[in-house]
């Protein structure tokens, strides 16, 4: 089963608010801490930082301190996965990730990128040194 999201204008406007939002509620180090030690639910949890792509991709985007600065971070997953293909395809990820403003290729290796529990990729993207957002 071929799983496809067409990225229109109109789904482009649905990810730059959504980036709007995640770029003004960014998350400290202390609210990752926060979320980690369960004072504050997961990001993807929050509806304000998630939308879903042509009913298929579930998409949670939110912009996150780190000790080496401020990097985008992107969850993709499936919203009725196949058991045989779970997660979406690296070309799919590719696809949304751009949508979203990464500049990094997953394809080519140069995005850093990992499974999270068997049913979502996550995209990660240093995009500011840290002190200056």
């Amino acid at each position: 089963m071929t799983r496809v999201a067409v990225i229109d204008e109109a789904v482009r406007a649905e990810i730059a608010a959504l980036c709007l939002h995640a770029d003004r509620h960014r998350l400290s180090l202390e609210d990752l801490g926060n979320i980690t030690h369960g004072l504050r639910p997961p990001i993807g949890d929050t509806p304000d930082h998630a939308l879903t792509l042509a009913g298929v991709y579930r998409c949670v985007f939110s912009v996150e301190e780190h000790p080496g600065g401020w990097f985008r971070h992107l969850s993709i997953s499936i919203l009725a996965p196949n058991p045989e293909r779970p997660l979406p395809s690296p070309e799919a990820v590719q696809a949304i990730a751009q949508a979203f403003g990464f500049q990094g290729n997953l394809l080519r290796g140069t995005i850093a990128t990992w499974i999270e529990q068997g049913r979502a990729v996550n995209v990660v993207e240093r995009f500011a040194s840290k002190g200056n957002p």
